[in-house]
């Protein structure tokens, strides 16, 4: 039985964050929908939560001196099915991002939660063998100081062009007084399939409408800004426009988030759980869960200690 003195807290630092929202910015075009999400933003954020929640879970088994490897890891380009090798096992992490309000009492409230494995995945011979439960809290809105502003791109600039080029920029009449806008692309010196990824900065406003990139790029993923443009902005490149919205811009900045790594079990105990059909209401998915599942409740795992 779990108890919250079991619970392994693990603060967000801002390297994980920057971490994950660059490779979430990056691969949004190249990852599995599962859940079937309509809005890019909703699978922009489970991609970042996926990635903090992984280097949450690194930095905690350093600071306990708990050897391990991983394995799975690839580009951004290419689908992630990262793994962490414990003790002989193959460790999977199985995490929720959850917000505070009056009828959650955190870390208690995560006791009763419903672990979930999809039904599909335990099935599977190959992969994973044992789960980790975990959840990241942190407020719906941000309401600090610190923001970042993202917008993703098409899969026509994601992908890599046939033409290296520079990118233009035109903005639209307004204030952009201090805005630094930054692109996010891979470079020009292409080696087979491979480029570097590359960032460039602009400080947009002092009158200039029109910016040329001063790095050839091959790509484009995103761009990112720390203040909400009130304008629209066209990017350019080998005669193809793209204008971003004002309104498209999504501020993925968490506010003081934290991952709580609840609990554990293996293959046999997931499958010897409680089967739940997809659509099942859950206290973590109150709108219905949107795969199948088998389901054991969090304090009736293992302490993560005990992994």
């Amino acid at each position: 039985m779990v108890t919250v003195n079991d619970f392994v807290p693990i603060r967000v630092t801002t390297s994980m964050q920057d971490a994950a929202i660059e490779y979430a910015g990056r691969s949004l075009n190249y990852t599995y929908n599962r859940m079937n999400y309509s809005q890019a933003r909703q699978r922009l954020r489970r991609i970042a939560v996926g990635i903090i929640m992984e280097k949450a879970f690194e930095t905690y088994l350093i600071n306990s001196g708990i050897p391990f490897t991983t394995q799975g890891r690839t580009h951004w380009r290419n689908p992630d099915v990262a793994e962490f090798y414990i003790n002989n096992r193959i460790v999977d992490i199985k995490g929720y991002h959850v917000y505070p309000n009056q009828n959650r009492n955190f870390p208690h409230w995560f006791l009763n939660v419903e672990g979930l494995v999809p039904y599909g995945q335990l099935k599977k011979i190959n992969g994973p063998d044992t789960f980790v439960q975990a959840f990241l809290v942190s407020p719906y809105a941000n309401n600090s100081n610190q923001k970042r502003f993202i917008v993703t791109l098409p899969k026509n600039w994601t992908d890599r062009w046939k033409n290296v080029s520079n990118v233009g920029i035109q903005t639209q009449p307004g204030n952009f007084q201090g805005i630094t806008l930054t692109m996010h692309g891979e470079d020009a010196n292409i080696v087979g399939t491979n480029a570097n990824d590359l960032s460039e900065s602009f400080i947009l406003g002092n009158g200039q409408k029109q910016y040329l990139s001063t790095n050839v790029f091959s790509s484009l993923q995103y761009l990112n800004t720390d203040a909400r443009p009130t304008h629209d902005i066209i990017l350019s490149v080998n005669g193809l426009k793209h204008v971003v919205k004002c309104d498209h811009w999504f501020d993925m900045w968490l506010e003081k988030p934290e991952v709580t790594f609840a609990s554990w079990g293996d293959r046999s105990t997931y499958l010897s759980g409680t089967y739940l059909p997809d659509g099942t209401i859950t206290q973590v998915y109150t709108n219905g869960t949107r795969t199948k599942n088998m389901s054991v409740i969090v304090n009736a795992l293992n302490p993560i200690r005990e992994l």
